[in-house]
């Protein structure tokens, strides 16, 4: 993301967002997320999407982080 930007700033849009090669940054994308978006907003993580060991954990925004530890 360019310096100019944050993903704070993004999400006051309250649009659907696609965040790529982050999932090591788990902890901090929630951290920002949840300032603007409801804790219970749903959320996709997909490692490895195109590989055949492909995992996709589904949670709400406020448990994703977890699960992600969890899985990942």
């Amino acid at each position: 993301m360019p310096e100019s930007e944050n993903l704070k700033s993004l999400a006051k849009h309250h649009a659907t967002m696609a965040i790529f090669l982050s999932v090591h940054k788990i902890d901090k994308l929630v951290k920002d997320l949840i300032t603007e978006y409801n804790e219970d907003t749903p959320v996709a993580v997909v490692y490895k999407a195109t590989w055949d060991d492909k995992i996709i954990i589904n949670d709400k925004l406020k448990d994703i982080d977890n699960k992600v530890k969890e899985k990942i």
